[in-house]
């Protein structure tokens, strides 16, 4: 039986219907015995139950508290910590994977350097996707991006900057600081399909975060690359389940 290769980490509050069909996807795209699913799920009005869901895959579903209305960086930290494989992915709810996915992903794993790369597979919009700001990504588009970084170095810089609230910088600040700690280069595959967006109005999108754009532009003048105490990744759990 092989080891699992990548742990995938979704922070998840209040898309239980757009997160559920991405698990599934994910699912169906992967080998179980390769793939590890890691979901952190924030306090809030609408929660994910997937404990009806056939599938073959180990997935961690946790239900933490973690103090603030919303942080990406604290819930994707909590399943990055709790991480037994070689490499992790970051993974946004909307998210959709075509059925050749993960052995597309291992062939790329085994193409990269990881001494001096990390991985990003920009993602695709399935429709318009629209921004606070009135600007918008159009049908087909490659956008954004999904992650995959090798776990150890993760550790060893403690992870996304916890003190990013909301969303909104807080990845290309932690690429950034990945990069200077390793020396590394960002491996960008921009194909098309190779993952879909689920593309939506600009409700669903936090606005711009003003805040966040500074202590980005403080870490990267400071050449910071640790942020965190050592306590990173850490939240209240108020429920646990795993498939097995």
């Amino acid at each position: 039986m092989a080891e699992p290769l990548v742990t995938f980490c979704m922070p998840l509050k209040n898309r239980p219907g757009r997160a559920r069909a991405s698990v599934q996807s994910l699912c169906d795209a992967t080998d179980p015995e390769l793939f590890v699913l890691s979901i952190c799920e924030d306090i809030g009005a609408e929660k994910m139950d997937l404990s009806d869901m056939q599938q073959e895959h180990s997935i961690e579903h946790w239900w933490v508290d973690t103090g603030q209305t919303w942080n990406r960086s604290l819930l994707l930290n909590f399943s990055f910590k709790r991480a037994r494989t070689p490499f992790l992915a970051t993974w946004d709810a909307d998210f959709l994977f075509p059925k050749n996915f993960g052995e597309r992903l291992v062939k790329e794993i085994d193409s990269t350097d990881w001494l001096s790369e990390y991985i990003r597979i920009g993602v695709t919009e399935t429709g318009r996707s629209e921004f606070p700001d009135g600007n918008a990504v159009g049908k087909g588009q490659i956008w954004g991006g999904l992650y995959v970084y090798l776990a150890s170095k993760v550790a060893a810089i403690r992870g996304y900057d916890e003190r990013f609230q909301n969303h909104g910088h807080e990845e290309r600040d932690f690429n950034d600081r990945y990069r200077a700690a390793n020396e590394a280069a960002e491996k960008h595959i921009a194909h098309h399909g190779y993952v879909w967006h689920e593309s939506h109005d600009s409700g669903m999108r936090a606005k711009y975060n003003f805040a966040n754009r500074r202590l980005r532009r403080v870490n990267k003048l400071c050449r910071t690359t640790v942020v965190n105490e050592s306590g990173w990744g850490e939240a209240k759990i108020t429920r646990e389940w795993r498939s097995k």
